[in-house]
């Protein structure tokens, strides 16, 4: 069954993490080159043949790669445990420092209780864990209608928008 969710559409998995043993098969999806390996796989991403993304474990430092974010495609922020919460403060930095504007990822351990504070970290894609349903997860994106604070996807906060009317 499909776990993947963006622009409010369940689809299939287009991505294959690459390793060793996946290197020189074909795929024609997305590649994702673990972080911690992109010195491996420098000459692929030269090349880039085909789309690639770059893998980020929580415990990444986004401020390593800062000079090559804008080469990938995509950027999948793994959550290892459902309480492991840096992934949120990754995406923020990707979206409102370094201004990453391409597909930011949410994986792993992702509930549905979690899609609609992804989504204001500025996330634009989960993949869900096995035992969640996608249907369910559209309709928490929509789980709050006036949003008090502002965030990456609505800086403005409610209280400037009601000056302004």
């Amino acid at each position: 069954m499909p776990r993947l969710l963006k622009n409010n559409e369940v689809l299939e998995n287009d991505y294959r993490i690459l390793d060793s043993e996946s290197a020189d098969q074909a795929f024609a999806g997305t590649l994702l080159i673990p972080a911690k390996e992109l010195s491996r796989y420098k000459k692929l991403l030269e090349q880039k043949q085909q789309p690639t993304g770059l893998f980020l474990d929580s415990d990444d430092e986004v401020e390593s790669y800062a000079d090559i974010l804008s080469s990938f495609d995509l950027i999948t922020i793994n959550f290892p445990k459902f309480i492991d919460g840096r992934g949120y403060s990754l995406c923020r930095t990707l979206r409102d420092r370094y201004h990453y504007k391409g597909d930011i990822r949410a994986v792993g351990d992702v509930l549905i209780d979690q899609i609609f504070m992804l989504q204001r970290c500025g996330f634009s894609s989960y993949y869900l864990r096995e035992d969640q349903k996608a249907e369910d997860a559209i309709k928490a994106l929509d789980t709050f209608t006036l949003r008090y604070q502002g965030s990456s996807d609505d800086p403005e906060p409610l209280y400037r928008k009601r000056k302004a009317s």
